[in-house]
């Protein structure tokens, strides 16, 4: 056998133990979660169209999950979006330097004939401010906050994908 030959089939032996091992191990993309089959079909109920809910909706849709339709028979509530925010340091005047910006999203999973699921999530970040570039840190503070949503989404989805109604 030519040298050429045992080199490519020792290359493709270690390409296919290398995807076996990664198969083997449960790898799987950020982002794509294993949903019940239960959950397949969700009606997001949120207390007014928000951002969150537009977050969510876009998350529940990549992971192959249809939202708001109605023959749903699990309902997916966001009970309670809250943000808060809390000073970190001061400036030798005493103006905020920093601020740690808290984001709580309370949500219930419910499946009739099961009782309610209730999780919370909270999001923190830190937060520079500048007295002297409030445009600024105002769009900068807005950005956060969106990112801050699209992480809850994320998070919400990742907690669907364990839940279990026994």
């Amino acid at each position: 056998m030519p040298l050429f030959a045992m080199a490519y089939n020792a290359k493709l032996i270690s390409t296919v133990l290398l995807m076996g091992l990664v198969v083997s191990c449960g790898f799987q993309l950020r982002g794509s979660y294993q949903i019940p089959i239960y959950l397949k079909s969700i009606c997001l109920n949120t207390p007014s169209e928000n951002l969150l809910a537009k977050s969510l909706t876009k998350r529940l849709k990549q992971n192959s999950v249809a939202v708001d339709q109605p023959e749903s028979c699990a309902n997916l509530d966001i009970v309670n979006e809250h943000l808060d925010r809390r000073t970190l340091s001061l400036f030798p005047n005493g103006q905020v330097a920093e601020y740690e910006l808290i984001y709580k999203v309370t949500f219930a999973v419910h499946l009739a004939p099961h009782p309610e699921q209730r999780y919370t999530i909270e999001i923190l970040r830190d937060y520079q401010d500048n007295p002297n570039a409030v445009l600024a840190k105002n769009r900068e503070r807005d950005l956060i906050l969106q990112e801050m949503r699209i992480d809850a989404a994320d998070r919400i989805v990742r907690q669907l994908s364990s839940v279990r109604f026994y």
